[in-house]
């Protein structure tokens, strides 16, 4: 499988990845050993990636995937996304979720974790601190938004 360097100095992660969003419940869902074999199958065709957040199923998605990569986590590169809304992207809040995807992932890192939604009631400097924290402590390795213009990542970029 072709695989790209993430970012600037980031590692190689497969071109195509698992996109585990119908994972746990979302629009009907799809049956946890389906999930399963599919992850796998893709893991076997060499797709590193995983993409899934707190937010799919919910919680559901996290917990599938934990499961499934038990003895693999080794191969492959680990996305989730902590939800935003009002007032979730705050310190504690992002802190608490990132503890309980490590725990439904059943890992002691995350590869990229995202926030998906603005938070308007949170200052982004706030929410990146968070972020940086998760880094630091080791839980983290790489953090990014999804769902947010650019320029407030920016701009924390050149003050921090």
């Amino acid at each position: 499988m072709e695989t790209r360097q993430l970012g600037m100095a980031g590692p190689a992660v497969s071109v195509i990845g698992f996109g585990a969003w119908p994972i746990g419940g979302q629009m009907g869902g799809v049956a946890k050993a389906e999930a399963i074999g599919a992850l796998l199958r893709s893991i076997e065709l060499g797709s590193s990636l995983i993409d899934t957040a707190e937010s799919y199923g919910p919680g559901r998605s996290e917990e599938i995937i934990g499961e499934a990569i038990k003895g693999r986590r080794d191969r492959v590169f680990l996305a989730t996304k902590v939800a935003g809304g009002e007032g979730h992207l705050a310190h504690q809040s992002i802190q608490r979720a990132c503890d309980a995807s490590l725990q439904r992932l059943q890992t002691d890192y995350i590869d990229l974790y995202q926030c998906h939604w603005v938070d308007p009631q949170t200052p982004v400097e706030e929410s990146m601190r968070a972020m940086d924290d998760l880094v630091r402590a080791g839980k983290v390795r790489s953090v990014e938004t999804t769902a947010s213009a650019s320029w407030p990542t920016a701009r924390w970029r050149r003050a921090y």
